[in-house]
């Protein structure tokens, strides 16, 4: 996951992932 370039591009996204919020692609910013 943390190879996925949308992870990568989206900045605050890997942050909050990390805490335990939802996938990226799962819940929109």
């Amino acid at each position: 996951r943390f190879g996925n370039p949308m992870t990568v591009r989206l900045k605050g996204t890997v942050e909050p992932y990390l805490r335990g919020a939802p996938e990226p692609g799962e819940a929109s910013p």
